[in-house]
């Protein structure tokens, strides 16, 4: 059963939030509690469209996470509407990026894919 966290996001399980306030694409915190996770470290799962990096941070901030305390960004693929300000986050702090092998050069790249039809 999801929980509405007043602040920027639905809790759908237990330190998971949805980021409401990106718009047009599911981006998810994982933000654990005391004691639920052995590493505790806070992950952002897609970042947005290239011009959500205000709400994002705005969700973040929300939910008390700073865009630069992010530790790892895991990003589902690399389109510009699942990556559009990964390279600020990554320069506003030290997080990791995770990614599927095949996705690195695109993510590497400054250059977005060019979308069928």
């Amino acid at each position: 059963m999801s929980r509405w966290n007043h602040t920027r996001g639905a809790e759908v399980v237990p330190g998971l939030h949805r980021l409401e306030d990106v718009r047009g694409v599911n981006a998810y915190l994982w933000m654990p509690r005391p004691g639920q996770s052995a590493s505790g470290e806070t992950i952002l799962f897609d970042c947005g469209w290239p011009w959500s990096r205000r709400d994002l941070a705005r969700s973040l901030t929300g939910l008390g996470c700073r865009p630069g305390d992010l530790r790892a960004i895991a990003v589902t693929h690399g389109d510009f509407d699942h990556v559009g300000p990964l390279a600020a986050l990554v320069t506003e702090g030290h997080a990791e990026i995770i990614a599927h092998e095949l996705e690195a050069p695109r993510l590497a790249s400054d250059r977005w894919r060019t979308l069928p039809g």
